[in-house]
């Protein structure tokens, strides 16, 4: 394996570098264990429910985690990568109100039970209740 870093790759050291390192103010004193350099990051006060970034949240753990492990940060996709299907369910959502009325202006030999239109729609509406659902816990649940 090459010494050059993959892209994606996380760092957890710095490399060796022919230059010598200047302190800067925001680089805790070397005495500090690395658990308590890492509380230097400000918390942020306005985080809510679909916040993407979460800095030392309260009241979070995760399966796996041991006794001596914090929870530094919970991070998400940006609730704006939900637009798509947000869309496509006020799409879908909306396409049997749109489509309702026209169906006996093209289908005039076509007819339903009032019982059996009821069935259908509850089950299209349903499935889109279930696509809206699952995509939601994709998004909040994948940190």
């Amino acid at each position: 394996m090459t010494d050059s870093k993959l892209a994606g790759e996380f760092v957890l050291k710095k490399e060796a570098s022919n230059t010598p390192e200047v302190p800067s103010q925001e680089t805790p004193p070397e005495n500090h264990s690395a658990k308590k350099s890492l509380h230097h990051i400000p918390e942020k006060r306005n985080m809510h429910f679909f916040s993407s970034l979460w800095h030392y949240p309260k009241n979070v753990v995760f399966q796996n985690q041991e006794a001596d492990e914090d929870v530094v940060l919970v991070v998400r996709r940006d609730f704006i990568t939900n637009l798509p299907w947000i869309i496509s369910m006020t799409l879908l959502f909306l396409l049997p109100i749109i489509i309702g009325p026209f169906i006996p202006f093209f289908f005039p030999n076509f007819s339903v039970s009032a019982a059996l239109l009821a069935l259908t729609y509850s089950f299209y509406y349903v499935v889109v209740f279930g696509f809206t659902l699952l995509n939601f816990a994709i998004w909040y649940f994948n940190v």
